[in-house]
């Protein structure tokens, strides 16, 4: 088990000791202070110091006063840290680890979405420099009444598309405009783009894209 993992555990276990305040006002006599029954907290004037002691309960804290009345008054902070067991450390472990999994995924989904939104701005600007004026602003159009909408295209689709317009593969009618703006743009360029297109696509595609 590695330091830092060990720490979190350690720290982990830290959290589950729990905290109780009891007391005892106007006490007259402190010879048996400890077989006093004390009010307030897990104590509930059922349980003396000595019987919480018993229970796991140790002395945390003390304050001591004295009462007007000319007694003392005696208020405890009791702290139970449960014993654990092998079982109980690895249960812990494993709590922690899933936890440490559960935020690496959370971070990586983070880093991804924000790769995403930096692809979706620059490909936006490619988009509306190169491609707007033909494919319209939600790249619903025909380009001259030829070409499939990109906006229903998908990523290979559409790299395939320039690619074949790049090495004159490709004539339906529109190459001879679209074949200097395939060979404008390189593979990072139509991947920025379909970004940007996802973005203007119905929710309902997006799902299922």
């Amino acid at each position: 088990m590695n330091k830092k993992l060990l720490f979190l555990i350690l720290s982990s276990i830290t959290l589950f000791a729990e905290t109780t305040m009891c007391y005892k006002e106007n006490v007259t006599s402190i010879s048996n202070i400890d077989d006093i029954k004390l009010d307030g907290g897990k104590c509930e004037s059922q349980n003396s110091l000595n019987e919480m002691k018993e229970s796991g309960w140790n002395v945390d804290d003390i304050n001591i006063s004295k009462n007007p009345d000319g007694g003392m008054n005696y208020i405890y902070i009791l702290k139970n840290e449960k014993q654990y067991n092998a079982s109980d450390i690895e249960s812990i472990e494993q709590k922690i680890l899933q936890k440490l999994e559960n935020r690496k995924v959370e971070d990586e989904k983070r880093r991804i979405e924000e790769i995403k939104i930096k692809m979706s701005r620059e490909g936006k600007i490619k988009y509306v420099k190169k491609c707007q004026s033909c494919h319209g602003e939600n790249a619903e159009l025909k380009a001259l009444g030829t070409s499939r909408p990109l906006v229903t295209l998908n990523l290979d689709q559409m790299i395939t598309s320039i690619h074949e317009y790049q090495r004159h593969a490709k004539d339906n009618g529109n190459g001879v405009v679209m074949t200097p703006y395939a060979k404008s743009i390189n593979e990072r360029d139509i991947k920025n783009i379909y970004s940007y297109i996802l973005t203007l696509k119905p929710e309902e595609k997006k799902e299922n894209k």
